[in-house]
């Protein structure tokens, strides 16, 4: 059974290039992510597909998608980011950087219960450089995640309406899509190196946190409460606002505002804790 390209050549993943050219048009702009790309993979073997490349998505559609990393069984993903050039087969890959010019990709991985999403970035093969962009920005991917659910709401609608299926990709990815690994694991390397105090470097000086006030203060950075955040930590509120007071002491601020401030500038504390 083959893919109806009749069918497909009249939908709207070949037919949606300008409007997703606009909506992801400050990615180039701002920060020269000169392709985006969206698939979105269902438990019932049907995809969707849309991207700022419709020429590529037609060739790929047609001579390469049985080679697609995205493209499998739901049970083959974990959310999470792969950088493309770490995918075992570079079929596909390869032949989408002849076709566009396009490398130094990263797929960003969101599953949810009885679907996929794959937001993929990609650059000019020249611009090297982007991958240093991602390790530092990823919280601008993530962003973007969001921004463009919401202003490709109806390209998206309509696409979920017209997704189709590849019956040769419906298999398990035999590959390693995402580095992961498991919490029992990860938890042990955790354990073998356990952090006694955290030091912030600040303007010349260095401060120490305790563990408990770093998690405390990381949180507090996220937004959460102080009932929320005893809760995390298996503290009560009061204990909480104790060491919050003993880190606003540490970084001479007067209020949770000016910490929060100071922590965000001069630590990555939040990205640890969640």
């Amino acid at each position: 059974m083959q893919l109806n390209l009749q069918r497909f050549s009249k939908s709207i993943c070949l037919n949606g290039q300008e409007e997703m050219r606009t909506i992801n048009r400050y990615l180039a702009d701002y920060f020269r992510i000169t392709f985006f790309g969206y698939i979105k993979c269902f438990a019932d073997g049907t995809h969707l597909c849309l991207s700022t490349d419709s020429q590529w998505q037609e060739r790929f559609y047609r001579d390469f998608y049985v080679y697609g990393v995205f493209h499998k069984t739901l049970e083959s993903y974990h959310s999470g980011s792969m950088l493309w050039s770490s995918a075992k087969d570079q079929t596909s890959f390869n032949a989408f950087r002849q076709h566009s010019g396009i490398d130094h990709g990263i797929t960003l991985i969101e599953k949810r219960l009885g679907s996929c999403e794959f937001f993929t970035f990609g650059a000019e093969q020249h611009n090297s450089r982007i991958l240093n962009f991602y390790f530092n920005h990823m919280d601008i991917l993530w962003r973007h995640t969001f921004y463009f659910k919401d202003k490709g709401v109806d390209l998206i609608r309509k696409a979920q309406a017209d997704r189709f299926i590849l019956p040769r990709c419906n298999i398990a990815n035999n590959e390693i899509t995402i580095a992961s690994l498991s919490d029992d694991l990860i938890n042990q390397a955790l354990r073998a190196a356990p952090i006694k105090r955290y030091a912030l470097t600040m303007e010349g000086f260095t401060i120490y946190l305790t563990p408990s006030e770093a998690q405390c203060t990381a949180y507090v950075a996220q937004g959460k409460r102080l009932k929320e955040i005893g809760t995390l930590m298996k503290l009560s509120p009061r204990t909480v606002e104790v060491h919050l007071n003993h880190v606003k002491h540490k970084l001479f601020c007067s209020t949770t505002a000016e910490m929060i401030a100071k922590i965000q500038r001069y630590s990555n504390l939040q990205c640890i804790f969640n």
